[in-house]
This record gives C-alpha cells, structure tokens and sequence, in this order.
C-alpha cells in the first residue's frame, strides 16, 4: 500500500487536501498552518527552558489540539525526578504524514529539518507522546539516515519508570477502562502490554478489553491521512469503536495516541447528542497524573 501510493504520489496524483497539509508543514513546520509560538502555550507556567539528555517531543497534534497531554506529561516526569527538555517553539512536524501518503521527498525533507534540529539539542533519549511521531523516529528516520538517538513512546517510559520505583499511584481513579490500541504503536510497533501494565497499576480502575484489541484492533480512523481526505468515513470508523466500548459495558475509553483521543472524542459527542450513552475518553498520560502520588 505504501508503495502503491509513492508511485501515485510520483504520476502526479497527490490529493489536494494532502498537498495543502504538505505546504502548511514546509510553511509552519505543521500541518494545521498554525504559527510555531503556539506549540507552548499549554506549557506550565512553571517549565524553564533547559538543556537535558532527554528530549520530550510532543507532535503537533498534542501540540495544537490538545491542552491537556503536554502539562500531563510533563507533571509525571517531574514527579518522578527526571531531568528532560523540550524543543519549545523549535519543535517541528515529524513528517509522519508525509510518509502516510506517500510524499517521500517531503518526507526526507522534514526529516533532514528535524535531524539538524536535534543536532542543536544532541538528546540521548527521545519520549514522546504520539504514536505516529514514534513510529517515525524508531522505524522510518533508520531507514533514510544514520539516525540512532533512543526513542521511547511515552507508556514505555512511564512503564520503565513504575517499574524502577519512580512513581507511585494513589487511589482516585475509579472506572471500567476500556484501552484502545493505536495503529502506530500497535500493529506497527508492537507494543500492546506497556499501557495495560500501567493501568493495572492505578488503584480502583477495571480494565477492560474491546473484542478486537491489541494486533486485531479495530482502527479508530483518527490516522492514515483518512480524516483530512474523507472525513465522514473517519468520523463512521470512530462511532463504531465508541459504540463497541459501550457494549462492552466501558465508561472510559483510554489511548496511547493524541489523534485517536481527538477522533474518539467526536465521536463520543455524537453519541451523547444521540442519548445512547456516555463515554469518557482520555489519553493515558492524563490517567497517570490524576493518579501519581
């Protein structure tokens, strides 16, 4: 498929909505055409720029639509006593999306971009929340270039860092959890036991399985380029997860990805306007902070 849509890309068959997303990356560094100085504004007040050896990387999605990831996050690795920085305003798209549909040559155009980015910071590890950003760095950014920096997705690195005694949950979360696993860090990369450890963790929450989870998941349709190209389709595919959450007798539904937090929240809206239920949905990090000690 991926291959299939290089040689489309290449005869000149790019779609429109994804040229637009490709110019607003190369323009403002993501795809949403927003300016860069916005990439902070959800940050505490009490972060100060620093230099570190681990590098948090948010991603755009987190980044622009998402104002509780970023603080989240960042509470948890204080709590736990690790030194880190973040790339600020200098953070930049990944260009996972260019990889997605198929526009190889953006694709190593943002990843040259990124690579002299990280040069400046020179991090030894890399966390970071989202899960096509993941993939990104750990299996596409090897093929194309020397890149060898560590890279963590963030329920890898909170999972390290409960196991090693650096953080510790109080009671407070109490609710069935039904955890969604994300194309990116699923089927992709494999990681299905790090998030369901750390919610086993957390005191007073049930965790539940959707009848198609880990390598059979159902995709939520947040990903792929899908919603910018067919955003009703994407919107169906999410409807039909939040409705089998439900069935499952969930009231919370759980990601390890910012775009299927976005995709499965729309969703759980219309299903509310719908008076068919009420589902909660959150990203992992946000669980972790509510229950750390």
């Amino acid at each position: 498929m991926e291959a299939a849509r290089k040689r489309l890309v290449d005869a000149g068959y790019l779609p429109d909505v994804h040229k637009g997303l490709m110019e607003s990356i190369s323009k403002y560094g993501n795809p949403f055409s927003e300016p860069s100085e916005k990439r902070t504004d959800v940050y505490p007040s009490t972060y100060a720029e620093k230099a570190a050896d681990t590098l948090l990387f948010f991603g755009c999605v987190t980044s622009y639509q998402d104002i509780d990831v970023v603080p989240n996050t960042m509470e948890i690795l204080d709590k736990a006593g690790i030194d880190y920085a973040t790339m600020g305003n200098e953070e930049h798209c990944c260009g996972y999306l260019a990889h997605l549909v198929g526009a190889e040559q953006q694709l190593r155009n943002f990843m040259n971009n990124n690579l002299k980015r990280f040069s400046t910071f020179n991090p030894k590890t890399i966390v970071t929340t989202c899960a096509g950003c993941y993939r990104t760095f750990k299996h596409i950014y090897p093929k194309y270039s020397d890149f060898n920096i560590e890279v963590f997705h963030a329920v890898e690195y909170i999972e390290r860092l409960i196991n090693e005694g650096k953080i510790h949950f109080k009671e407070g979360f109490s609710g069935k959890v039904a955890y969604h696993d994300p194309c990116d860090i699923g089927r992709h990369m494999e990681i299905y036991e790090p998030p369901r450890n750390i919610l086993k963790h957390i005191p007073g929450l049930e965790l539940l399985e959707f009848k198609q989870n880990r390598n059979l998941a159902d995709c939520c349709g947040g990903g792929g380029g899908l919603k910018g190209y067919d955003n009703a389709l994407s919107s169906t595919l999410a409807y039909k997860r939040i409705t089998e959450a439900l069935d499952i007798g969930a009231d919370t539904v759980i990601s390890g990805c910012p775009a299927c937090k976005s995709n499965l929240h729309v969703a759980a809206a219309r299903l509310r306007r719908e008076k068919k239920g009420r589902i909660k949905v959150m990203d992992i990090t946000e669980v972790v902070a509510q229950g750390i000690e």
